[in-house]
């Protein structure tokens, strides 16, 4: 991507309002060290700080506390999730390798998903934030030199770094891991 179009999305960056493909881009390319951009970035937080203390604060009115509380007792979480087959989006990472999100937990920074990979694909090299953990449901994969097939388990411990993980003829995997970093 070319740097002009990184600096664009500082912007967007700083209103949280990237796709994750392009979060991941630009996140890799501060941590390059790219001077410029990430001097672009601090004045961007200096101005997103300074332009929330600009604004003199409003008293709510008092039947406002009994009305945030009511909604928020209505819209209480169930203690079960469900997300049936038909439901969620499936999204491309790589050609041929696609993620589908089935729960984001933000507390433990852990994301529940389902990763299907066409015949022939891979998915490039990458290291684990936390512990990654993966099961096979249908077909194979070849993961740091090890073949498996469904039914089979592999996990890989926060601070490792996978090689290239391919599949010969498709698969599709559960897989529960923290934001990885592409290498």
């Amino acid at each position: 991507m070319k740097h002009q179009r990184l600096q664009e999305l500082c912007e967007a960056y700083a209103l949280d309002a990237l796709d994750d493909n392009e979060h991941r881009m630009l996140e890799s390319h501060l941590q390059s060290g790219c001077a410029e951009c990430t001097k672009k970035m601090a004045e961007l937080q200096r101005v997103g700080a300074a332009l929330g203390f600009s604004i003199a604060p409003v008293a709510p009115p008092p039947e406002l506390k009994q009305k945030v509380l009511e909604q928020l007792a209505s819209e209480a979480p169930s203690p079960f999730y469900f997300v049936r087959a038909e439901e969620g989006q499936w999204r491309e990472l790589a050609p041929g390798v696609a993620v589908k999100i089935l729960f984001a937990d933000l507390q433990h920074q852990r994301t529940t998903m389902l990763v299907r990979m066409a015949a022939g694909s891979h998915f490039a090299g990458h290291r684990h934030g936390g512990a990654e953990e993966l099961f096979i449901l249908e077909g194979d994969c070849l993961c740091q030199g090890q073949n498996l097939h469904a039914g089979d388990y592999h996990r890989a411990a926060g601070g490792s770094t996978h090689g290239v993980t391919s599949t010969a003829n498709g698969c599709l995997m559960l897989v529960i891991s923290p934001e990885i970093e592409i290498l």
